[in-house]
């Protein structure tokens, strides 16, 4: 065979063959598994490839703006602010049950940034920083009167079912934040108890808590506080809400903050070794609110009465009443129009009322 015929059949094998390999599939590197969904802890959980962790992210923005009556010319009538706030929600399922860890960072546009929650729930154990079990049903209806305590704290804390609907908290929880800075540091911390049950569609908590006044130099008194709250579903359309509570030298625990600090502090204690006045006073609130569905929302109104009682002064008296209307005619947006009128009178002759309009417009994800 020629040179030139050898070299001419070898370079014909080699296009057939090329040809016949470009008509082959490539090889492709295996897809990276994709994250999948976590039914069991409902929607919006997703399983990231690699663990078996369940996790969700939430959030939302908020853009507020408020109009108040004022009389001060260094006060201005309209107020606007704006927040952000994130949740990661992280969870799987264990020999001990679900364990939990959540986590919430909110901030405004003034810079202010905080961690609202962060704790660790095993099964039913719950550690770090959250809810006080104190805290009742929290209606969701009111925007400027909120129906709990407002307290956020560090907490050990553990929910035991008691059958059927019904389930017992038991929370040792820091007494930091609900002590004065006048007074001395509480020795021991908070004792909370908490039982929660359904009747029918009704939902009913009860709520006790303990909290030790130690006088900065000398003195003890022990407070404590009761609540009752309960949810009553009068229709498909119609919700009823009403809240009680009652402090002994535990003002934290009445339900809304700025009944305790407010006024109370021209009064004398009952104690003279004490040196906080609002550790010996006694209070009561009675909280009201009904939610009717109209349209694509609701109409709220929300009403709330407080007395506080000291030894050398007059009853300080406070009522706040609300009417907003929630719309959620749009996916994950929530507007709220709402106006609010608050009144106090500090027993001594001084009676301060003041009227808000306050509109919020939310987005959530």
């Amino acid at each position: 065979m020629k040179l030139s015929t050898l070299l001419l059949s070898s370079a014909a094998v080699l296009v057939a063959g090329a040809a016949f390999a470009a008509d082959l599939p490539a090889k492709k590197a295996a897809p990276a598994a994709a994250p999948t969904g976590c039914a069991a802890f409902g929607a919006g959980f997703f399983q990231i490839p690699g663990g078996d962790n369940c996790i969700k992210f939430s959030g939302r923005v908020t853009a507020d703006q408020t109009f108040a009556s004022t009389t001060s010319r260094t006060t201005s009538v309209d107020t606007f602010g704006s927040g952000f706030r994130l949740n990661t929600d992280v969870r799987s399922n264990t020999d001990a049950g679900v364990v939990r860890s959540f986590a919430r960072i909110q901030g405004s546009a003034a810079g202010n940034m905080t961690v609202k929650y962060a704790y660790a729930q095993i099964g039913s154990l719950t550690a770090g920083y959250a809810d006080s079990a104190f805290i009742s049903l929290n209606n969701p209806w009111g925007w400027q009167i909120s129906t709990d305590d407002g307290k956020v704290t560090n907490l050990l804390s553990y929910t035991a079912s008691l059958g059927g609907t019904t389930s017992a908290t038991v929370s040792v929880e820091d007494a930091t934040n609900r002590t004065s800075t006048s007074m001395g540091a509480s020795q021991v911390p908070d004792l909370v108890g908490a039982i929660k049950t359904k009747m029918g569609d009704n939902t009913l908590q009860l709520a006790a808590a303990t909290h030790q006044n130690h006088g900065s130099t000398s003195g003890d008194l022990q407070g404590y506080a009761f609540q009752a709250g309960v949810t009553m579903p009068v229709t498909k359309d119609t919700t009823f809400y009403a809240q009680a509570a009652y402090a002994n030298a535990a003002l934290s625990y009445l339900g809304y903050t700025s009944l305790n600090t407010t006024y109370v502090t021209a009064a004398s204690v009952v104690d003279a070794t004490l040196t906080d006045v609002s550790a010996s006073a006694t209070g009561w609130s009675v909280y009201g609110a009904v939610s009717q569905n109209v349209g694509p929302g609701s109409l709220n109104l929300s009403g709330v009465y407080g007395d506080i009682t000291t030894i050398s002064a007059a009853d300080v008296k406070q009522s706040q009443v609300e009417l907003n209307y929630d719309y959620t005619g749009i996916k994950g947006v929530q507007i709220i129009p709402s106006v609010y009128v608050y009144n106090q009178d500090n027993g001594a002759g001084t009676t301060h009322t003041t009227t808000t309009g306050f509109l919020r417009i939310e987005r959530d994800f």
